[in-house]
């Protein structure tokens, strides 16, 4: 037998080549990234350019960037949004369970699954074009019912805005989000559910206490791959609305390319980076745990 080779299932990565490849591909931008973030990168400076100057960018950036905190609420907000697009997506998926609970209509899918493939940009246009101030369908229409004023504009306003953007993005996600919740559903064992219905468990009751335990793991993965989207979607806010109005919807994926590209501070980027990529983890981790919590809940109640 020879050491460091493992008998029948192990790990993947069993060699050095392959652990060096996951380290270049998987830790090198990341090591990257934080390496220039300690470097005075801002060609508005060039006596200090390329100097290590540790984590001043972190101070600079949390300090004497409003521009940060106010992208870092935005993303909150918008990740708020997407929590309770999924909420609506899961309350739809139940609906196509109780209609169909073994197999969609062919047609059903195909309509849940089109909305996603059009690209971000695109969808972005076509709101852009529907909501503008003059020419607008959407706008004439809401115009005409009276819910906007004639001199007002749907984009024109930080809560119109808003609306906007999450309708959307809700039009592009919410089926999908729908159709993989109820795909969900199929995981469930059918001797379970053929029991609760033989011991005479109401739709509800079994929903509660026999469906929604096993769904805990699925449901919580689909949501956090939600939430990660929501946290660097950049297209449609970017082509939508700029930023705007002011800085109203300047999410942290429009600030870290404005700062980056349009600036050129390139430390400050990477700094900013940084910190999105560590909320990302913080995010996964926080979730994991709720979702640990949360199964343990729904079998102690099942039980």
């Amino acid at each position: 037998m020879k050491i460091g080779r493992s008998l029948g299932p192990g790990p993947v990565f069993t060699t050095w080549t392959e652990t060096i490849l996951l380290a270049i591909f998987l830790l090198g931008p990341f090591a990257a990234t934080a390496w220039k973030s300690l470097l005075a990168l801002d060609p508005s400076r060039p006596e200090s350019y390329g100097t290590f100057v540790g984590l001043a960018n972190y101070v600079e950036l949390f300090t004497h960037e409003p521009g940060f905190r106010n992208s870092l609420l935005a993303s909150v907000l918008f990740i708020s949004i997407v929590l309770i697009q999924s909420s609506c997506a899961l309350l739809l998926a139940i609906w196509l369970r109780f209609l169909w609970p073994s197999r969609l209509p062919a047609g059903l899918v195909v309509l849940l699954i089109t909305p996603l493939l059009v690209s971000p940009t695109v969808v972005a246009l076509i709101g852009r074009l529907y909501l503008h101030d003059q020419v607008g369908i959407v706008s004439r229409a809401l115009k005409v019912m009276g819910l906007l004023e004639s001199t007002e504009a749907p984009l024109g306003s930080p809560r119109g805005a808003w609306i906007s953007l999450a309708c959307l993005d809700a039009w592009q996600w919410l089926p999908f989000t729908a159709l993989l919740f109820w795909w969900a559903f199929q995981l469930i064992p059918r001797r379970q559910i053929e029991a609760s219905k033989v011991d005479g468990l109401p739709d509800l009751m079994r929903l509660r206490y026999v469906e929604l335990p096993h769904l805990a793991g699925p449901i919580a993965v689909v949501v956090l791959l939600r939430m990660l989207e929501g946290l660097r979607t950049f297209d449609l806010p970017q082509i939508l609305t700029g930023g705007g109005p002011g800085i109203s919807t300047l999410m942290a994926s429009l600030y870290a390319n404005r700062v980056t590209f349009n600036q050129q501070r390139f430390g400050i980027g990477a700094a900013h980076l940084q910190v999105l990529e560590m909320a990302a983890y913080v995010l996964i981790l926080f979730l994991i745990r709720r979702l640990q919590l949360l199964r343990g809940l729904l079998h102690e109640r099942a039980s």
